[in-house]
Formats: C-alpha cells, structure tokens, sequence
C-alpha cells in the first residue's frame, strides 16, 4: 500500500541548538586581574582569576529574547553567580511603547530572580524593541545587557508582520527546507531563480524581520536550468555553526554534499580524497533514485546519507572533514553499504529519517508493507559498523515479525518525519482510521526506543474523545515535525476539516498530549491561498529557541510564515 498524497520534498530535520542567554559581569571594589572567555556569539563571560579579599565579583545572565503580548505579562530570568556585598537591584530600560518592568530586587545570597514585563491592552503587536537591563549592588555597576522585546499575538497565531517582503518572484523560488541559525535568522534550502533560467542559488538566508540578507554567501549552481536542479535539498546546522548541505541533482542524479561556513561561503576543508578530483561539492555517485531521503550528523562529526532502493536502503557516512568512510562499505564506493531487505519488511516504500545515536548506531524510521501486507511504519537499527543490529525487534506490543534489526509497527499508520528527545522517538503520522471516509487523521506518536521499540503513546487530536474543538479528524495529513522550546513537539500538516489550510499542532511530551493553550484547541491555523493539500502542505517547520515557528509551502502567496509563540 502506496502512499495516498503527492510526493513531497523531504524536510529538514528542522535541529535545533540553543542560544545562550547574554551575560555581563558587575565588579564590586576592584580585580587585580580578569579574563574574557568566548564560548559563543552571544556568551561572553568575565572569568575572575584573582580577587581582593574586600572585593565583591558577580555575574548575572538573562535570555536574550522574550515576547510579551497585549494585556499580559511576560517572566524573565535573571541568575547570579558569584558573591555580592549587598542586594541587587535590575532595571530595564528602552522597552517598546506600552511595555514596563518594575525593578527586580534579588537578595544577597539569592541566586536568581524573575523580571516581569508588562504589556499595555493598547500595546501594538508586532513592535520591536532592543530594551537595556541593567544590575547595581551597593556602589557597583556594569555595562548594560542587550534584550530584545517584541510585542507578539496570542501563542499559535499568526505573525502577519513577517515578511515584509517576499523573497523571491512568482515561479522563481521552490522552497525544500529550511533551518534557524541561533541567531534568529532563517537559511532556506531549495532553488532560486533572480530571472527565469538562470544559474539558480540553492541556499538564502532571511533576517529576523523577514528581508533577504545579503550579506550571505548563496550556494550558487554552476549550470543554469528553467527546472528545478536541487531535489530533496536539505541542511543541518553544526555546532560551530557551519552548515551541511546534501542534496540531488535532478539533471544527472548525482548526489552532492557540501559544507558552508555560517556566512554561506564554502568550507574549502570538506572534501573527499578518494576522488580523482577533490572539490568542494562532491557529486559522488549517480543515486538509483534521485531524491534525497535521509541526512544526519552523529556525536562525533560523522554525517550520514540515506536512501532507498529496491528492498531495502543504501547508506553513506563522512567523517567530520568530508573523508569518506570505506569500512562500511560492501559495495566498494564512497562508503556506501546497503541496509536490508530483512524479514518482516518485505517492502519499503519511503524512509523519513535517520536518528544517529551517541554510541555510534543508528535508527532508521519510515514507511513499508510488513509480513501481512498491511502499512505501517518500519524501523531499523543498526550496529556503529552500519550493519543491521541482529537484537533489534519485534516490536512487543504493536508489531509482529522476527528479530533481525527490522521492524515493522502499527497497521494503518503512515509516518512522515520523526525526532528525538533523549531515548523518545517522536513520529509525525497519519491514521487510517476505519470510518474515516476522507482520508486519514493527523496523529503524533511517540516511541521509547531501547532495545525493542515500544509504543507508549499516540495522539490523535479531536479522534475519540476529543481535544477541546480543535476541529481536526478525517482528512487531515501530519508530514512534519520538530522540537520547540521546553521540550513541546510541533508537528505541521493540512487540514481538510478546517477548510484546506497548513496547520501546526503543539504537543507536551511528558505525557504526550495535546497543549490546548497554543491556538484554538492546540492548533496554529495558517493563511492558505490555493486551499489544496499539493500547494498548502508544509515542507518544511522550524522553531526558535524562543518558540517562533515557521512554517513553509509551496503557496505563491504564503510561502513563508511565522507563528507567534
């Protein structure tokens, strides 16, 4: 049993790193000495290496980003590190018209406290602020710390701020996925034409206000096409902020990986030696099927490319420069070995993601037919030699078959895209469900993966007993997922029942449910101009750390949105 809906670009993996809150040291009499550690962009602490013995050091920390919306108020908060001769008091000050903040007292020997922000009913939504917050102790200051506040909607609305300008002409741009720097900006993924045929850029990055930053180094193209060259394109955001990019050319079925520095230039230290010709988009090997299908980093650097083929999957993995790994290899080329087939999957019809774990294995998630010929989604684990892992399966309460690093799980669920937070695999899916005369239900299912995978929980918002109203059911798709900010799960599909629109869910995960504070009844619901599940499913969802959501399709009008958090 096939998939029912059009063939849609594989997402990002929208990963997510944290921003680290802006800090400042406040010195009390006088240091003989003080050191400036960097471990961030926007992390620099002072080290204090020697003090006075009358001297009094202290820190304090603070996220650098908070919303606030009308007729509300918004905590920040603030921590102390360190010894103070006193209490210490924090202000802030420039805040957006209609917001306030009481000064914050944190006691002496107090280590933390909560600076509330205070937005006006009459506060206009979308203004934007870099406000000060200051902090005093007894006769002792410090440079002033950078917050940016913005006065947002209702959590699960939509931003109709952003983007003031869209990025590219009609019929010019094909967005595949996209990624958000910890900076806030946002790094698309697909093919941009600037005039009908042209060498296309395969990478643009947006700032914050949704303008096109063109201080980025775009991933040109060397050779122009009025088609679209790059399928499957996606990318994954390193710690150092360098970006993996890997892709497949639609022209030749090469596939290419590459690496970018942060500002979009070429990393010139990816490469392959191996190759007769080193360069820094290596198109290694004409792919069986043209579609990028799966693409990961490991704790060590290593990355890992995955497609499928005829019964089973064919894998890559590079270490941390670009250097193809051979020892995994049986077939002899780039570190390409191939995965299955193993009973019970006897087919495999789509592979959604890859999830490599810090002892080098790797799980594998998607679609297939198992031993009795029903759907269901498929499993796989591997050993950290990429071979299959003989103890993985069977599933011990929804799956059925043998052992053998297979595993196939619930009849009637078709899984898209998938995460993971700690031992938690958390799975976008479809359920057909019978009586379901449209189509299937939009569902999040979360799996605790070990030894065997288990099923813990499945939610199917408005299927049952019901969520609140938030109106979805039949005929709703869920094809994307990603983290959000205290460990939520956001998971992006189209819903038929609420008149043909992209829609986002926000879930909790401890226990898995559906969070009916976001939106109406838990749901974010988007603009839509086609109203077709082709033009209006989203191919791509991102969060900030702050909890902004975006949200991407192919809609010539709304391509981009933004979801209030």
């Amino acid at each position: 049993m096939k998939r029912r809906h059009s063939p849609i670009t594989v997402l990002v993996l929208a990963s997510s790193i944290a921003v680290l809150g802006a800090c400042t040291a406040i010195l009390g009499d006088f240091t003989t000495s003080a050191s400036v550690a960097d471990s961030g962009p926007t992390s620099d602490v002072l080290t204090e290496t020697s003090v006075d013995e009358g001297g009094v050091a202290f820190s304090i920390t603070a996220p650098a980003t908070i919303f606030v919306q009308p007729g509300k108020t918004a905590s920040l908060a603030i921590a102390v590190q360190g010894a103070t001769n006193g209490p210490i008091t924090v202000t802030a000050t420039a805040l957006p018209a209609g917001v306030t903040a009481a000064p914050l007292t944190i006691a002496q020997g107090s280590s933390t406290g909560n600076l509330v922000l205070t937005a006006a009913a009459s506060a206009t939504i979308g203004t934007e602020a870099k406000a000060s917050i200051s902090a005093t102790a007894a006769a002792a200051g410090a440079p002033a710390v950078t917050l940016d506040v913005t006065i947002s909607g209702q959590s699960g609305t939509v931003d109709t701020t952003f983007p003031k300008t869209i990025p590219f002409g009609s019929g010019l741009g094909l967005i595949a996925s996209a990624l958000v720097q910890p900076d806030g900006k946002l790094v698309l993924f697909g093919t941009f034409h600037a005039t009908p045929g042209d060498a296309p850029s395969l990478a643009m990055r947006l700032n914050t206000d949704g303008t096109v930053d063109s201080t980025f180094q775009s991933l040109i193209f060397t050779s122009a096409s009025a088609s679209p060259i790059a399928v499957g394109l996606k990318g994954i955001l390193q710690p150092d902020g360098k970006i993996l990019v890997a892709w497949t050319e639609g022209a030749s079925s090469y596939l290419n990986v590459t690496r970018l520095m942060s500002t979009g230039a070429l990393d010139g230290t990816w490469h392959d030696p191996t190759k007769a010709t080193v360069s820094t988009i290596d198109q290694m090997f004409v792919a069986t099927n043209p579609e990028l299908m799966a693409f990961g980093r490991g704790a060590d650097g290593s990355v890992i490319y995955a497609q499928i083929v005829t019964g089973g999957v064919n894998v890559w993995r590079w270490n941390s420069n670009g250097v193809a790994d051979t020892t995994i290899g049986t077939l002899g080329d780039y570190g390409r070995t191939e995965i299955g087939p193993a009973h019970p999957v006897l087919d495999i019809d789509d592979l959604d993601s890859l999830q490599p774990q810090p002892d080098g294995t790797v799980y594998f998630t998607g679609f297939g037919v198992n031993e009795s010929g029903f759907s269901a989604e498929v499993f796989a684990r591997t050993t950290s030699a990429l071979t299959l892992d003989p103890g993985f399966g069977p599933l011990p309460d929804a799956g059925d078959g043998d052992a053998g690093g297979w595993e196939s799980g619930f009849r009637f669920f078709l899984p898209y895209e998938a995460t993971m937070i700690g031992n938690d695999l958390y799975q976008a899916a479809e359920q057909n469900v019978a009586g379901c005369t449209v189509t299937d239900t939009l569902c999040t299912i979360k799996w605790t993966l070990g030894p065997d995978a288990r099923n813990s929980e499945t939610v199917c918002p408005n299927y049952g007993t019901g969520d609140g109203g938030s109106g979805l059911g039949c005929g709703d798709y869920a094809v994307r997922i990603t983290q959000g900010p205290n460990k939520t799960i956001l998971t992006g599909g189209f819903s038929t029942t609420l008149g043909g629109i992209p829609v986002v869910v926000r879930f909790t995960t401890s226990p898995l449910a559906t969070d009916l504070s976001y939106g109406t009844g838990g749901v974010a619901k988007l603009r839509a101009s086609a109203s077709t599940a082709a033009v209006e499913l989203p191919v791509a969802i991102a969060a900030t750390t702050e909890g902004l959501v975006y949200v991407l399709t192919q809609d010539a009008q709304y391509p981009i949105q933004r979801i209030w958090p």
